[in-house]
């Protein structure tokens, strides 16, 4: 059974889950994730790969200009110039 306790008296993995998350919003300024982890996400299923064009911006800075939410419930990304819609996993905020 999971406890829904907040504050000083929470479980240790409350804590954890919030900082795993992410702080990205339309307008801010992110860090696109290395070649490295683009191609291998290449490995995964096919409506989690990257797209042709999205190879092409490992590593690059760009700013969000628009969210949505995937099918899967996980968070997509719109960036400035940048092709196709990117998963928050991808993107680091800078």
């Amino acid at each position: 059974m999971v406890s829904k306790v907040r504050g000083p008296g929470a479980p240790l993995y409350a804590a954890a889950a919030r900082k795993q998350m992410k702080r990205i919003h339309v307008g801010s300024r992110v860090r696109i994730a290395d070649g490295t982890t683009l191609h291998a996400a290449l490995r995964g299923p096919a409506e989690r790969r990257p797209e042709p064009g999205q190879m092409l911006w490992a590593g690059r800075d760009a700013s969000v200009t628009g969210y949505q939410r995937g099918a899967d419930n996980r968070s997509l990304y719109a960036l400035k110039d940048a092709p196709g819609l990117w998963p928050e996993e991808w993107l680091d905020p800078i």
